[in-house]
């Protein structure tokens, strides 16, 4: 007796389908409500995505990509909202002195770089999130809310740089991420 393929006889769910031409953003969509999803070519099923296939080089490459792109939007986003330096005072006096410790190190060393440009991500959105509309335009409800984001959102940061584990810590801000683009696309 010939066994049937098993893919032929199975039936999908809608939402955990995703066409060969998905973006990495709605296969995550399809990941955060299923382990697995099911790529469909010409017509028809021919592959599966898990979630441990986050952690390859290119997810992990597009991920650290939209991180570095929000990074560097907030620099300019801060000198215009506080210019001249004013948002030093929106800042803890020890975080203040670290980014000061870190500019004159790089200074020492040739590098060009300002105090704003030595702050740690985390102490940018810090500032940010004293404006009200940025917290609003980001979406957060409350100053709580955007600090413990902020603090997964970093985590991830960190742990991309570093090479580890992603999808176990941090799915639920890779996820995120990807509603958060994905509403911005339609």
């Amino acid at each position: 007796m010939i066994q049937a393929d098993p893919l032929q006889e199975r039936t999908f769910r809608s939402d955990q389908l995703v066409d060969e031409e998905s973006s990495f953003a709605e296969v995550i969509l399809a990941l955060t409500k299923h382990k697995i999803c099911f790529v469909r070519m010409l017509g028809t099923v021919s592959g599966i995505i898990t979630r441990d296939d986050i952690q390859h080089p290119f997810v992990r490459m597009w991920l650290f990509g939209i991180i570095t792109m929000l990074e560097m939007q907030t620099t300019p986003l801060i000198e215009r909202l506080w210019p001249e330096g004013a948002w030093t005072a929106l800042l803890a006096k020890s975080r203040l002195e670290k980014a000061q410790t870190l500019l004159e190190e790089r200074l020492r060393r040739n590098q060009q770089t300002t105090l704003l440009g030595c702050l740690q991500f985390s102490d940018k959105i810090q500032i940010l999130i004293q404006n009200k509309a940025i917290l609003n335009d980001l979406g957060f409800q409350s100053k709580r809310i955007a600090k413990r984001v902020c603090k997964d959102f970093e985590s991830l940061r960190n742990n991309l740089a570093h090479a580890q584990d992603i999808v176990t810590h941090d799915f639920t801000q890779i996820s995120r991420m990807a509603i958060r683009i994905e509403s911005e696309r339609h």
